[in-house]
């Protein structure tokens, strides 16, 4: 009785955890350009067009990224805050729901269960990259996902069809591995299931999905016809050798993408469970295993995320199994609890702070020149800035990057790539002490962000901080 009035405190507390040591990777901006990228959508797509079609005004090329997280992030724009730095809180939010879903998801099975799933929901979410990558819609959609297996295991299957349909509007990759899950707990489970609860599931899905059903065909025929941009970064096919998996699976340092400890307590949790004729958490977790160690090209970064999804219930498992026996394994599973909480957040979130800072980010005297910009042109005119942090820039002071690092899953417009290529042209020319200014006329370029002195009597300093300097164009 009083694990069951107090148990709801493990998940807030987890989550508080998660959202300290989670500010830490995202202050005072992001590692990554990735939400940049996903607040451009919010901020200049959405309101646009709620439904896109192109990536315009920032580019004229084909839009196919699953939009409910940028729906979200627009309609709390309306709060007055920066639109960036609601993506940004949006990201640290979900990150810190991995306890509570998990919590959710093992209520169905009992109150002991529920807290140990929040447990290990809370170490796993720490050790994804997905994070601090700032791959939010993907952060979202796997939080859905957890939603489903409740439902599931509920067999409350409309609920679990709507869930997995808000999971197909959030993240493309998460969407095709919910529906192999969905398929491996049908044939796991088919003797069980009546053919109207099957409708019901595939009938609610499909209703929620439907507006972006025709964007995943899009996205499958660029796929299958290798148009994507993305393509580059392919890993071959393959085994991904013994070292990465030593690293990934057996390592006992904090940081690892799943480590010993909860190797050893997911594989207890399967024996378990096969003694009870419970298959298919343990398929579930062998279909992701299997193609985290085993690449197929495209998914190399995703599989591996997705341990963060299949591997807590097993692991709360195991647990809750070694502890009925024996007070040592008591013992020694609180006590293996009780490191990886403590260790693996917060010192991941450390580790990949001082590690992983890119020059996509700009430091504070750029992101106070942005500041200026906005504050003195309310214009939505074209800037370009001669470093990685481009999109960043402009989002802070409301302008358009020239480059505006769309998604690499489109299929990308000759246009497109010219006005990539003038860019590219106008920055060496700028490095060079050329002037760049027909170059950027032609494309209307009306602000240059840079730490060299441009030889132009068309673009005069009107700003400079610590260095790098605001030109304006003046024709």
């Amino acid at each position: 009785m009083k694990l069951r009035k107090y148990a709801y405190f493990v998940p807030v507390i987890l989550s508080v955890y998660l959202l300290v040591s989670g500010y830490k990777i995202i202050s005072p901006l992001p590692l990554t350009y990735d939400p940049a990228l996903h607040a451009e959508i919010a901020t200049y797509l959405i309101p646009a067009n709620l439904i896109p079609r192109t990536w315009e005004p920032l580019a004229d090329v084909a839009y196919t990224y699953p939009p409910l997280f940028h729906w979200v992030a627009f309609l709390l724009s309306a709060s007055g805050f920066e639109t960036y730095k609601i993506v940004i809180f949006m990201g640290l939010f979900l990150y810190a729901l991995f306890p509570v879903s998990f919590y959710i998801y093992g209520r169905a099975f009992g109150e002991k269960e529920a807290v140990l799933f929040s447990f290990f929901g809370a170490i796993q979410a720490s050790l994804i990259e997905v994070f601090a990558a700032g791959e939010y819609p993907q952060l979202l959609s796997m939080n859905l996902l957890v939603i489903v297996l409740y439902f599931l295991a509920k067999r409350s299957y409309i609920n679990a069809g709507i869930f997995s349909g808000l999971t197909a509007l959030s993240h493309t990759f998460t969407a095709v591995y919910t529906a192999a899950l969905i398929v491996i707990y049908y044939f796991m489970d088919r003797k069980k299931i009546k053919s109207e609860h099957a409708t019901a599931f595939v009938l609610a899905a499909f209703l929620i999905s439907v507006v972006w059903l025709p964007r995943y065909m899009e996205i499958a025929d660029n796929a299958i016809n290798n148009r994507w941009e993305n393509t580059i970064w392919y890993y071959k096919s393959g085994f991904v050798g013994a070292e990465k998996i030593s690293d990934m699976f057996f390592s006992v340092m904090p940081g690892s993408r799943m480590g010993a400890i909860l190797l050893l307590l997911s594989t207890a949790g399967m024996f378990y469970l096969y003694t009870k004729k419970i298959y298919f958490p343990i398929a579930a977790f062998l279909f992701t295993f299997i193609f985290t160690i085993f690449h197929v090209p495209g998914t190399q970064y995703k599989f591996p995320d997705m341990l963060a999804v299949v591997a807590p219930p097993l692991a709360a498992v195991g647990v809750f199994n070694l502890s009925k026996k024996t007070s040592l394994g008591k013992f020694a599973a609180l006590g293996a609890l009780m490191f990886l909480v403590a260790l693996n957040p917060y010192t991941n979130a450390i580790n990949l702070h001082n590690c992983c800072v890119s020059k996509d980010i700009p430091n504070q005297a750029q992101t106070n020149l942005a500041e200026w910009a906005r504050n003195n042109d309310t214009s939505k005119s074209l800037v370009l800035v001669d470093g990685d942090y481009e999109v960043w820039f402009a989002l802070i002071a409301h302008k358009y990057p020239m480059n505006p690092r769309i998604s690499e899953l489109e299929v990308f417009t000759e246009k497109y790539r010219r006005l990539l290529d003038d860019r590219k042209n106008a920055i060496n020319e700028i490095r060079k002490n050329y002037d760049p200014a027909k170059t950027l006329i032609t494309r209307g370029v009306e602000y240059v962000v840079t730490e060299k002195s441009l030889n132009s009597s068309y673009f005069r300093v009107i700003r400079e901080e610590n260095g790098t300097k605001l030109y304006k164009y003046y024709p």
